[in-house]
Protein backbone atom coordinates (compact mmCIF):
# COMPACT_ATOMS: atom_id res chain seq x y z
CA UNK A 1 0.00 0.00 0.00
CA UNK A 2 1.55 3.19 -1.10
CA UNK A 3 0.84 6.28 0.36
CA UNK A 4 -0.22 8.62 -3.05
CA UNK A 5 -3.12 7.03 -4.84
CA UNK A 6 -5.78 8.40 -7.10
CA UNK A 7 -8.94 7.80 -6.35
CA UNK A 8 -11.67 6.48 -8.70
CA UNK A 9 -14.70 8.56 -9.81
CA UNK A 10 -17.02 6.62 -7.88
CA UNK A 11 -15.75 8.13 -4.98
CA UNK A 12 -17.09 11.85 -5.83
CA UNK A 13 -17.17 14.69 -3.51
CA UNK A 14 -18.26 12.60 -0.78
CA UNK A 15 -17.76 13.31 2.56
CA UNK A 16 -15.62 10.02 3.18
CA UNK A 17 -13.35 11.49 0.92
CA UNK A 18 -12.72 14.93 2.49
CA UNK A 19 -12.48 12.71 5.88
CA UNK A 20 -9.09 11.12 3.93
CA UNK A 21 -7.76 14.04 2.55
CA UNK A 22 -8.35 16.48 5.46
CA UNK A 23 -6.33 13.81 7.37
CA UNK A 24 -3.51 13.78 4.84
CA UNK A 25 -3.78 17.26 4.52
CA UNK A 26 -3.26 18.51 8.45
CA UNK A 27 -0.63 15.24 8.48
CA UNK A 28 1.73 17.01 6.21
CA UNK A 29 0.90 20.58 7.61
CA UNK A 30 2.54 19.03 10.53
CA UNK A 31 5.06 17.83 8.48
CA UNK A 32 4.46 13.81 9.89
CA UNK A 33 5.20 11.37 7.38
CA UNK A 34 2.74 8.20 7.45
CA UNK A 35 4.84 6.11 9.96
CA UNK A 36 5.59 9.11 12.01
CA UNK A 37 1.89 9.91 12.63
CA UNK A 38 0.93 5.90 12.99
CA UNK A 39 3.86 5.80 16.35
CA UNK A 40 2.24 8.92 17.77
CA UNK A 41 -0.96 7.89 17.83
CA UNK A 42 0.02 4.05 18.79
CA UNK A 43 -1.04 2.43 15.45
CA UNK A 44 0.47 0.92 12.69
CA UNK A 45 1.37 3.11 9.47
CA UNK A 46 -1.73 0.55 7.44
CA UNK A 47 -4.20 2.13 9.64
CA UNK A 48 -3.21 5.91 8.76
CA UNK A 49 -3.00 4.86 5.22
CA UNK A 50 -6.06 3.41 5.37
CA UNK A 51 -7.71 6.15 6.84
CA UNK A 52 -6.57 8.69 4.44
CA UNK A 53 -7.53 6.70 1.44
CA UNK A 54 -11.27 6.91 0.50
CA UNK A 55 -11.20 3.82 -0.77
CA UNK A 56 -11.20 1.81 2.36
CA UNK A 57 -13.59 1.58 5.23
CA UNK A 58 -14.67 4.27 7.76
CA UNK A 59 -11.59 4.60 9.79
CA UNK A 60 -12.89 4.16 13.89
CA UNK A 61 -13.91 6.61 15.95
CA UNK A 62 -10.91 5.62 18.12
CA UNK A 63 -8.16 5.96 15.85
CA UNK A 64 -9.87 9.53 14.38
CA UNK A 65 -9.88 10.74 17.63
CA UNK A 66 -5.95 9.91 18.67
CA UNK A 67 -5.17 11.93 14.91
CA UNK A 68 -7.28 14.53 15.62
CA UNK A 69 -5.97 15.31 19.12
CA UNK A 70 -1.96 14.31 17.88
CA UNK A 71 -2.53 17.03 15.07
CA UNK A 72 -4.33 19.89 16.87
CA UNK A 73 -7.54 19.55 14.24
CA UNK A 74 -9.52 21.09 16.46
CA UNK A 75 -12.27 18.04 16.41
CA UNK A 76 -12.81 19.03 12.86
CA UNK A 77 -11.87 15.34 11.74
CA UNK A 78 -14.31 14.17 14.59
CA UNK A 79 -17.28 16.26 12.73
CA UNK A 80 -16.05 15.08 9.38
CA UNK A 81 -16.17 11.17 10.13
CA UNK A 82 -19.42 11.74 12.08
CA UNK A 83 -20.40 13.47 9.02
CA UNK A 84 -19.32 10.29 6.94
CA UNK A 85 -21.12 8.21 9.15
CA UNK A 86 -24.38 9.45 8.68
CA UNK A 87 -23.53 9.43 5.28
CA UNK A 88 -22.48 6.17 4.89
CA UNK A 89 -26.28 5.23 6.59
CA UNK A 90 -27.97 7.23 4.04
CA UNK A 91 -26.78 5.54 0.93
CA UNK A 92 -27.28 2.18 2.59
CA UNK A 93 -30.92 3.06 3.37
CA UNK A 94 -31.50 4.76 0.18
CA UNK A 95 -31.29 8.70 1.78
CA UNK A 96 -29.29 9.53 -1.18
CA UNK A 97 -31.11 12.58 -1.25
CA UNK A 98 -29.24 13.78 2.03
CA UNK A 99 -25.61 12.56 1.60
CA UNK A 100 -23.56 15.78 1.00
CA UNK A 101 -21.67 16.99 -1.82
CA UNK A 102 -19.38 19.04 -0.14
CA UNK A 103 -16.12 20.02 -1.57
CA UNK A 104 -12.68 18.34 -0.55
CA UNK A 105 -10.75 21.07 0.46
CA UNK A 106 -11.86 20.82 3.96
CA UNK A 107 -14.44 19.94 6.55
CA UNK A 108 -17.95 20.82 5.12
CA UNK A 109 -19.73 24.24 6.34
CA UNK A 110 -20.62 23.39 9.90
CA UNK A 111 -24.05 25.63 9.90
CA UNK A 112 -25.11 23.67 6.57
CA UNK A 113 -23.60 20.52 7.83
CA UNK A 114 -25.64 20.41 10.95
CA UNK A 115 -28.54 21.06 9.56
CA UNK A 116 -28.10 18.27 7.43
CA UNK A 117 -27.15 15.91 10.46
CA UNK A 118 -30.14 17.05 12.55
CA UNK A 119 -32.15 16.35 9.07
CA UNK A 120 -31.17 12.67 8.26
CA UNK A 121 -30.73 11.80 12.23
CA UNK A 122 -34.58 12.43 12.12
CA UNK A 123 -34.95 10.28 8.90
CA UNK A 124 -32.74 7.34 9.81
CA UNK A 125 -35.29 7.10 13.65
CA UNK A 126 -37.77 7.02 10.78
CA UNK A 127 -36.31 4.17 9.18
CA UNK A 128 -35.49 1.50 11.85
CA UNK A 129 -36.71 -1.05 9.07
CA UNK A 130 -34.49 -1.94 6.45
CA UNK A 131 -36.20 -0.58 2.85
CA UNK A 132 -36.72 -4.09 0.43
CA UNK A 133 -34.35 -2.18 -1.90
CA UNK A 134 -32.02 -2.24 0.17
CA UNK A 135 -32.41 -5.57 1.90
CA UNK A 136 -32.43 -7.25 -2.04
CA UNK A 137 -29.06 -5.23 -2.88
CA UNK A 138 -27.40 -7.24 0.61
CA UNK A 139 -28.89 -10.32 -0.82
CA UNK A 140 -26.80 -9.36 -4.24
CA UNK A 141 -23.94 -8.29 -2.40
CA UNK A 142 -24.01 -11.82 -0.41
CA UNK A 143 -24.03 -13.35 -3.80
CA UNK A 144 -21.25 -11.86 -5.00
CA UNK A 145 -18.96 -12.45 -1.96
CA UNK A 146 -19.90 -16.32 -2.04
CA UNK A 147 -18.80 -16.41 -5.29
CA UNK A 148 -15.82 -14.58 -4.85
CA UNK A 149 -14.85 -16.88 -2.01
CA UNK A 150 -11.11 -15.94 -0.85
CA UNK A 151 -9.86 -16.52 2.35
CA UNK A 152 -10.04 -14.08 5.09
CA UNK A 153 -6.85 -12.21 5.75
CA UNK A 154 -5.12 -10.58 7.89
CA UNK A 155 -5.90 -7.53 6.14
CA UNK A 156 -10.03 -8.84 6.52
CA UNK A 157 -9.11 -8.99 10.12
CA UNK A 158 -7.54 -5.59 10.83
CA UNK A 159 -11.09 -4.29 8.96
CA UNK A 160 -13.38 -6.03 11.64
CA UNK A 161 -11.41 -4.95 14.47
CA UNK A 162 -11.80 -1.41 13.77
CA UNK A 163 -15.61 -2.20 13.12
CA UNK A 164 -15.83 -3.35 16.57
CA UNK A 165 -14.23 -0.82 18.13
CA UNK A 166 -16.45 1.85 16.35
CA UNK A 167 -19.25 0.09 17.67
CA UNK A 168 -17.59 0.37 20.98
CA UNK A 169 -17.50 4.24 20.31
CA UNK A 170 -21.12 4.18 19.90
CA UNK A 171 -22.60 2.15 22.09
CA UNK A 172 -24.92 4.05 24.44
CA UNK A 173 -24.66 7.20 22.92
CA UNK A 174 -26.49 5.99 19.89
CA UNK A 175 -30.21 4.69 19.61
CA UNK A 176 -29.99 1.52 20.28
CA UNK A 177 -32.36 -0.03 17.53
CA UNK A 178 -30.40 1.79 15.10
CA UNK A 179 -27.18 0.24 15.76
CA UNK A 180 -28.83 -3.37 16.22
CA UNK A 181 -29.54 -3.02 12.35
CA UNK A 182 -26.23 -2.17 11.67
CA UNK A 183 -25.06 -5.21 14.16
CA UNK A 184 -27.47 -7.74 12.33
CA UNK A 185 -26.23 -6.85 8.94
CA UNK A 186 -22.83 -7.44 10.13
CA UNK A 187 -23.01 -10.52 12.02
CA UNK A 188 -24.09 -11.72 8.51
CA UNK A 189 -21.18 -10.74 7.37
CA UNK A 190 -18.66 -11.59 9.64
CA UNK A 191 -20.21 -15.11 10.60
CA UNK A 192 -18.99 -15.84 6.70
CA UNK A 193 -15.79 -14.60 7.06
CA UNK A 194 -15.20 -17.13 10.30
CA UNK A 195 -16.30 -20.10 8.23
CA UNK A 196 -13.81 -19.37 5.40
CA UNK A 197 -11.44 -18.35 7.81
CA UNK A 198 -8.57 -20.37 9.32
CA UNK A 199 -5.44 -20.23 11.62
CA UNK A 200 -5.01 -17.27 13.37
CA UNK A 201 -7.26 -14.77 11.07
CA UNK A 202 -9.56 -17.19 12.11
CA UNK A 203 -8.66 -16.84 15.62
CA UNK A 204 -9.04 -12.64 15.18
CA UNK A 205 -12.15 -13.04 13.44
CA UNK A 206 -13.68 -14.66 16.89
CA UNK A 207 -12.34 -12.54 18.95
CA UNK A 208 -14.18 -9.66 17.38
CA UNK A 209 -17.23 -11.51 17.23
CA UNK A 210 -17.32 -12.33 20.51
CA UNK A 211 -16.75 -8.07 20.89
CA UNK A 212 -19.71 -7.69 18.52
CA UNK A 213 -21.67 -10.31 20.74
CA UNK A 214 -20.97 -8.39 23.84
CA UNK A 215 -22.05 -5.13 22.38
CA UNK A 216 -25.03 -6.19 20.93
CA UNK A 217 -26.15 -7.35 24.32
CA UNK A 218 -24.88 -4.05 25.71
CA UNK A 219 -27.58 -2.81 23.09
CA UNK A 220 -30.44 -4.95 23.80
CA UNK A 221 -30.13 -3.61 27.70
CA UNK A 222 -30.54 -0.46 26.62
CA UNK A 223 -33.87 -1.52 24.70
CA UNK A 224 -35.10 -3.07 28.15
CA UNK A 225 -34.60 -6.93 26.43
CA UNK A 226 -32.68 -8.51 29.14
CA UNK A 227 -34.13 -11.86 28.51
CA UNK A 228 -32.54 -11.67 24.95
CA UNK A 229 -29.28 -9.97 26.18
CA UNK A 230 -28.65 -12.86 28.19
CA UNK A 231 -28.73 -15.13 25.36
CA UNK A 232 -26.01 -12.67 23.20
CA UNK A 233 -23.67 -12.17 26.59
CA UNK A 234 -23.57 -16.44 26.43
CA UNK A 235 -22.39 -16.24 22.37
CA UNK A 236 -19.76 -13.59 23.69
CA UNK A 237 -18.22 -15.57 26.60
CA UNK A 238 -18.51 -18.92 23.92
CA UNK A 239 -16.63 -16.39 21.23
CA UNK A 240 -14.03 -15.21 23.81
CA UNK A 241 -13.36 -18.92 25.30
CA UNK A 242 -12.89 -20.06 21.60
CA UNK A 243 -10.61 -17.04 20.91
CA UNK A 244 -8.58 -18.46 24.10
CA UNK A 245 -8.20 -15.05 25.32
CA UNK A 246 -8.67 -14.63 29.34
CA UNK A 247 -8.74 -11.07 28.72
CA UNK A 248 -11.87 -10.89 26.23
CA UNK A 249 -13.45 -13.85 28.60
CA UNK A 250 -12.53 -11.21 31.87
CA UNK A 251 -13.80 -8.47 29.82
CA UNK A 252 -17.26 -9.85 28.95
CA UNK A 253 -17.93 -11.49 32.55
CA UNK A 254 -17.22 -8.13 33.87
CA UNK A 255 -19.49 -5.88 31.53
CA UNK A 256 -22.09 -8.84 31.58
CA UNK A 257 -22.00 -8.13 35.49
CA UNK A 258 -22.39 -4.25 35.23
CA UNK A 259 -25.01 -4.08 32.51
CA UNK A 260 -27.25 -7.02 34.86
CA UNK A 261 -26.84 -4.60 37.89
CA UNK A 262 -30.78 -3.50 37.83
CA UNK A 263 -31.96 -7.11 35.79
CA UNK A 264 -30.30 -9.91 37.57
CA UNK A 265 -30.64 -11.12 41.35
CA UNK A 266 -27.48 -10.04 43.63
CA UNK A 267 -26.00 -13.63 43.86
CA UNK A 268 -26.01 -13.35 39.82
CA UNK A 269 -24.55 -10.04 39.75
CA UNK A 270 -21.53 -11.34 42.62
CA UNK A 271 -20.93 -14.34 40.44
CA UNK A 272 -20.50 -12.62 37.01
CA UNK A 273 -17.88 -10.15 39.12
CA UNK A 274 -16.33 -12.94 40.58
CA UNK A 275 -15.57 -14.81 37.27
CA UNK A 276 -13.91 -11.65 35.67
CA UNK A 277 -11.84 -11.29 38.46
CA UNK A 278 -10.72 -14.54 38.31
CA UNK A 279 -10.63 -14.96 34.40
CA UNK A 280 -8.29 -11.79 34.22
CA UNK A 281 -6.30 -13.53 37.20
CA UNK A 282 -6.56 -10.14 38.98
CA UNK A 283 -4.28 -8.21 36.36
CA UNK A 284 -5.12 -4.83 36.09
CA UNK A 285 -7.01 -4.48 33.09
CA UNK A 286 -11.28 -3.07 31.78
CA UNK A 287 -12.57 -6.98 32.65
CA UNK A 288 -10.97 -6.81 36.24
CA UNK A 289 -12.13 -3.58 37.48
CA UNK A 290 -15.55 -3.80 35.65
CA UNK A 291 -16.23 -6.83 38.18
CA UNK A 292 -14.39 -4.97 40.87
CA UNK A 293 -17.12 -2.26 40.16
CA UNK A 294 -20.04 -4.06 39.82
CA UNK A 295 -19.25 -5.89 43.34
CA UNK A 296 -19.28 -2.37 45.12
CA UNK A 297 -22.39 -1.54 43.65
CA UNK A 298 -24.28 -4.62 44.16
CA UNK A 299 -23.48 -3.77 47.98
CA UNK A 300 -23.92 -0.60 47.80
CA UNK A 301 -27.72 -1.19 46.81
CA UNK A 302 -28.22 -4.05 49.37
CA UNK A 303 -27.20 -1.92 51.90
CA UNK A 304 -24.01 -3.76 52.51
CA UNK A 305 -21.98 -0.30 52.96
CA UNK A 306 -19.28 -2.10 54.54
CA UNK A 307 -18.69 -4.12 51.67
CA UNK A 308 -19.38 -1.62 49.65
CA UNK A 309 -16.43 0.66 50.42
CA UNK A 310 -13.98 -2.37 50.41
CA UNK A 311 -15.18 -2.72 46.86
CA UNK A 312 -14.66 0.06 46.30
CA UNK A 313 -11.66 0.75 47.55
CA UNK A 314 -10.11 -1.88 45.60
CA UNK A 315 -11.28 -0.34 42.72
CA UNK A 316 -9.62 2.22 43.37
CA UNK A 317 -6.60 0.51 43.93
CA UNK A 318 -7.11 -1.21 40.30
CA UNK A 319 -7.48 2.03 38.81
CA UNK A 320 -4.54 3.65 39.90
CA UNK A 321 -2.53 0.67 38.37
CA UNK A 322 -4.54 0.86 35.03
CA UNK A 323 -2.74 1.02 31.50
CA UNK A 324 -2.97 4.40 29.71
CA UNK A 325 -4.34 2.75 26.83
CA UNK A 326 -7.30 1.15 29.50
CA UNK A 327 -8.00 4.25 30.87
CA UNK A 328 -7.74 6.27 27.97
CA UNK A 329 -9.13 9.29 26.75
CA UNK A 330 -11.74 7.17 24.58
CA UNK A 331 -15.18 6.46 26.29
CA UNK A 332 -16.37 3.62 24.43
CA UNK A 333 -17.20 0.31 26.15
CA UNK A 334 -13.36 -1.42 26.68
CA UNK A 335 -12.36 1.66 28.25
CA UNK A 336 -12.33 2.90 31.76
CA UNK A 337 -11.68 6.11 32.39
CA UNK A 338 -12.22 8.65 35.23
CA UNK A 339 -15.51 9.12 34.27
CA UNK A 340 -16.10 5.45 35.46
CA UNK A 341 -14.10 5.87 38.78
CA UNK A 342 -16.45 8.59 39.37
CA UNK A 343 -19.64 7.36 38.64
CA UNK A 344 -19.22 4.12 40.76
CA UNK A 345 -17.84 6.44 43.67
CA UNK A 346 -21.35 8.46 43.13
CA UNK A 347 -23.44 5.45 43.33
CA UNK A 348 -21.56 3.94 46.71
CA UNK A 349 -21.80 7.44 48.19
CA UNK A 350 -25.51 7.94 47.15
CA UNK A 351 -26.78 4.80 48.58
CA UNK A 352 -25.07 5.55 52.08
CA UNK A 353 -26.53 8.52 52.19
CA UNK A 354 -23.17 10.54 52.13
CA UNK A 355 -24.68 13.53 50.37
CA UNK A 356 -21.44 15.63 50.33
CA UNK A 357 -19.40 12.58 48.97
CA UNK A 358 -21.80 11.94 46.53
CA UNK A 359 -22.01 15.57 45.22
CA UNK A 360 -18.04 16.07 44.83
CA UNK A 361 -18.83 12.51 42.81
CA UNK A 362 -21.19 13.39 40.89
CA UNK A 363 -19.66 17.02 39.90
CA UNK A 364 -16.71 14.98 39.07
CA UNK A 365 -18.40 12.81 36.72
CA UNK A 366 -19.95 15.35 34.60
CA UNK A 367 -16.88 17.33 34.09
CA UNK A 368 -15.31 13.50 32.40
CA UNK A 369 -17.91 12.96 29.78
CA UNK A 370 -18.11 13.38 26.43
CA UNK A 371 -20.35 15.88 25.24
CA UNK A 372 -22.31 13.51 23.56
CA UNK A 373 -23.15 11.33 26.42
CA UNK A 374 -26.09 10.96 27.93
CA UNK A 375 -26.46 7.29 29.93
CA UNK A 376 -23.70 7.98 32.72
CA UNK A 377 -24.52 11.94 33.14
CA UNK A 378 -28.36 10.65 33.13
CA UNK A 379 -27.28 8.40 35.70
CA UNK A 380 -25.48 10.04 37.63
CA UNK A 381 -27.61 12.78 37.85
CA UNK A 382 -30.31 9.67 39.60
CA UNK A 383 -27.61 8.39 42.13
CA UNK A 384 -27.73 12.39 43.46
CA UNK A 385 -31.70 12.01 43.76
CA UNK A 386 -30.90 8.63 45.67
CA UNK A 387 -28.26 10.78 47.81
CA UNK A 388 -31.00 13.19 48.44
CA UNK A 389 -33.42 10.34 49.34
CA UNK A 390 -31.21 8.42 51.99
CA UNK A 391 -30.03 11.77 53.42
CA UNK A 392 -33.54 12.62 54.55
CA UNK A 393 -34.71 15.41 51.70
CA UNK A 394 -37.33 12.26 50.00
CA UNK A 395 -39.68 15.28 47.99
CA UNK A 396 -36.41 16.95 47.33
CA UNK A 397 -34.83 13.61 45.39
CA UNK A 398 -37.95 12.68 43.67
CA UNK A 399 -37.98 16.23 41.97
CA UNK A 400 -34.70 15.24 41.21
CA UNK A 401 -35.89 12.70 39.52
CA UNK A 402 -38.52 14.15 37.71
CA UNK A 403 -36.33 16.94 36.18
CA UNK A 404 -33.42 14.89 35.15
CA UNK A 405 -35.90 12.84 33.03
CA UNK A 406 -37.87 16.03 31.86
CA UNK A 407 -34.22 17.15 30.58
CA UNK A 408 -33.71 14.16 28.33
CA UNK A 409 -34.70 13.68 24.84
CA UNK A 410 -37.92 10.95 24.21
CA UNK A 411 -35.34 8.11 23.07
CA UNK A 412 -33.51 9.20 26.30
CA UNK A 413 -35.53 8.42 28.68
CA UNK A 414 -36.61 5.09 27.58
CA UNK A 415 -32.68 3.81 27.55
CA UNK A 416 -32.70 0.43 29.53
CA UNK A 417 -30.27 1.70 31.73
CA UNK A 418 -31.74 5.33 32.04
CA UNK A 419 -35.11 3.95 33.24
CA UNK A 420 -33.98 1.62 35.46
CA UNK A 421 -31.68 4.12 37.57
CA UNK A 422 -35.01 5.95 37.96
CA UNK A 423 -37.01 3.50 39.27
CA UNK A 424 -34.68 2.61 41.35
CA UNK A 425 -34.46 5.99 42.83
CA UNK A 426 -37.55 5.86 43.87
CA UNK A 427 -37.46 2.14 45.49
CA UNK A 428 -35.09 4.11 47.25
CA UNK A 429 -38.04 6.05 48.85
CA UNK A 430 -39.13 4.69 52.58
CA UNK A 431 -42.05 2.37 52.45
CA UNK A 432 -43.72 4.99 54.74
CA UNK A 433 -43.55 7.53 52.04
CA UNK A 434 -43.95 5.32 48.98
CA UNK A 435 -47.84 6.01 48.87
CA UNK A 436 -47.35 10.27 48.88
CA UNK A 437 -48.93 11.79 45.81
CA UNK A 438 -45.24 12.82 44.33
CA UNK A 439 -44.16 9.46 44.82
CA UNK A 440 -47.03 7.83 42.88
CA UNK A 441 -46.78 10.45 40.25
CA UNK A 442 -43.35 10.02 39.70
CA UNK A 443 -43.93 5.57 39.41
CA UNK A 444 -46.39 6.82 36.97
CA UNK A 445 -44.54 8.87 34.32
CA UNK A 446 -41.49 5.97 35.02
CA UNK A 447 -44.61 3.40 33.80
CA UNK A 448 -45.92 5.52 31.22
CA UNK A 449 -42.37 5.59 29.51
CA UNK A 450 -41.52 2.35 30.01
CA UNK A 451 -44.76 0.91 28.09
CA UNK A 452 -44.02 3.02 25.09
Amino acid sequence: MTEDYAPNSDVGNSVRKQLGAEIRRVRKAAGLSQPQLAQAVGYSRQYISSAENPHHPLPSGELVQAIDRRLDAGNALIELRKAAQLEAYAIRNGLTGLVSGGTTDGPVGKEDDDVKRRTMLGLIGQAAVVPPLVERLEGVRHGIDSMLAAEPTDHDADDWEQAAATYASEVGTVQADRLLTELLADFEEIKRRIMDASGLVRTRLVHTGGQLAALTAISLVNLREPRSAERWWRTASRAAAGAGDPMLSALVAGRHAVYSLHTAPSARVLALADAAVAQGRNVPCVGVISGLAARAQIHAGDGRQADADIALGQVKDMFERLSETARGKEHGQWHWGEQRLRHVESFVHAHAGRLHEAQAAYDAALGCYQSDSFQGPTQVALYQAIALIRSGDVLGGVDYVVSTFNNLEPWQRSDGLVLRSGEAALDAVPDQQQSHPQVVASREMLRTIGNK
